[in-house]
């Protein structure tokens, strides 16, 4: 009604508003739950709050706060006025609103089948921290993650990265791989109670994925680094008013840091290598001095006031395109790639790509980069608000099954199962990414990988290590 009333000034307030109200009652939900306990940092819906914080929260905000030049940049991929930025406001709030609404169904009944109901974790859970039980617990996970994840990472996926070895790992492998830096959490459990040998483990584990990470120059995975530092603080019973510090600090670092020194490498890297990645080792530091002598600033070539960090949070602009398109009937197809989520490529080598960035942008833009409207765009793309509802509730459903996990692994200390929180926090907050492959494509990797640790690596481990 209000955007059918064509009252632009009112339109221009809840354009405001509705982003700012989503922004701060998310943040202080999630401070409710840090406060109850820090455990909840593999809590997937706390994710999935802070991800509706940045990306419909704060990410709006700039077509309202931003600078001249902010605005140009992110209008220049789809324009964007304020009857448009009001449609997708629309669109988010009922998002959100379904996606929380469905996991507290789905959480009622899992509670009601006796399916380890959801609660929050209590901090008395931290407290015997010399537990014999516990100890086994991480020396297993450790050694696993060390084994199965580092020996992929750090003998394949960077060698490739460099360019030392020309193969394609199959996603099965990079699965394995993301396990490496999930030994940290574990191990600094036993260096904090044993120390010893566990102690160089842990710093040499550290400062290995801080040069993998750096040298992907992919922000998501260096923030995943410093959510994994923060998670292993918190098994040793990190308080919340230090946790809360901790992502104030990778906000902080995120913004004036490591967003314009992900860009200032990349340009590096596009002008010498031809490409995005550094081609050795010794170019990070290369390009770690030269950000050093530029002053620790990027500027953007033609954008001298692009507010970069923050228009990377606004989906505005992919969004109206989606929605443009079903109303002009030229719905998306995305859901039609469902029925191959169950298919592995290495039976159907036919399989199509699950995930749809470049075709998306070559729609909107005409160029070949990776890009998209979220789940809740893509929803809409697809089957209007029908589309809208189906991808909340699923979503929904995902993120509340997977809470018990989290709540059952910390219980148990069950370090060895930490995979299953960490995909839970993935699926909690790239409510950016793609529907099919996200959310349905990886609950399939984490029920198999589920159950591969509990009946065949579990039982193999347990006999060995004493």
């Amino acid at each position: 009604l209000v955007y059918e009333s064509g009252d632009s000034d009112f339109i221009k307030i809840l354009n405001t508003l509705i982003p700012l109200s989503v922004l701060v009652l998310s943040l202080l939900l999630v401070a409710k739950f840090f406060f109850d306990s820090t455990a909840n940092i593999l809590n997937p819906f706390v994710w999935f709050l802070l991800a509706i914080s940045a990306y419909y929260g704060l990410g709006p905000l700039v077509y309202i706060y931003g600078t001249e030049d902010s605005i140009f940049y992110i209008n220049a991929y789809y324009f964007v006025d304020s009857y448009g930025l009001f449609k997708t406001n629309l669109l988010n709030i009922s998002g959100i609103s379904m996606t929380i609404f469905s996991f507290l169904m789905f959480s009622i009944l899992w509670s009601k089948l006796k399916v380890y109901s959801y609660v929050l974790v209590d901090d008395k859970f931290f407290k015997e921290s010399r537990s014999k039980l516990w100890e086994k617990e991480a020396k297993i996970a450790t050694y696993f993650f060390l084994i199965m994840g580092g020996s992929v990472k750090y003998f394949l996926q960077l060698p490739i990265l460099f360019g030392s070895i020309d193969i394609v790992l199959p996603n099965s492998l990079i699965m394995f791989a993301s396990l490496a830096p999930l030994s940290l959490i574990p191990l600094y459990w036993l260096f904090k109670s044993r120390a010893g040998i566990y102690r160089w483990m842990f710093f040499s584990v550290l400062f290995m994925e801080l040069i993998s990470v750096f040298s992907t120059l992919s922000k998501q995975q260096i923030i995943e680094l410093f959510i994994i530092i923060i998670a292993a603080f918190s098994f040793r019973g990190l308080k919340a008013r230090g946790l809360i510090k901790g992502g104030v600090l990778i906000v902080l670092a995120y913004v004036f840091i490591l967003t314009p020194f992900v860009h200032f490498s990349r340009a590096y890297t596009a002008q010498t290598n031809s490409s995005l990645n550094f081609s050795n080792l010794s170019q990070l530091f290369e390009v770690i001095k030269e950000y050093n002598e530029s002053g620790l600033t990027y500027e953007q070539p033609g954008f001298p006031e692009l507010q970069n960090w923050w228009t990377r949070l606004a989906y505005s602009n992919a969004q109206k395109f989606s929605m443009d398109q079903f109303d002009l009937n030229k719905p998306g197809n995305t859901f039609s790639k469902i029925p191959y989520v169950v298919v592995p490529r290495i039976i159907n080598q036919n399989k199509p790509n699950m995930h749809n960035g470049v075709e998306f942008t070559e729609a909107v833009i005409g160029y070949s980069y990776a890009s998209g409207p979220g789940i809740f765009g893509e929803g809409y793309w697809n089957s209007g608000w029908l589309g809208l509802i189906f991808v909340s509730a699923f979503a929904g459903g995902m993120i509340s099954i997977l809470c018990i996990f989290s709540k059952w692994i910390i219980f148990k200390r069950s370090f060895l199962y930490l995979p299953v929180p960490f995909f839970g926090i993935f699926l909690g907050y790239r409510i950016d990414d793609w529907f099919v492959p996200t959310y349905m494509g990886e609950g399939i990797k984490i029920l198999i990988l589920f159950l591969m640790l509990k009946y065949i690596f579990r039982p193999i481990l347990s006999r060995i290590i004493k």
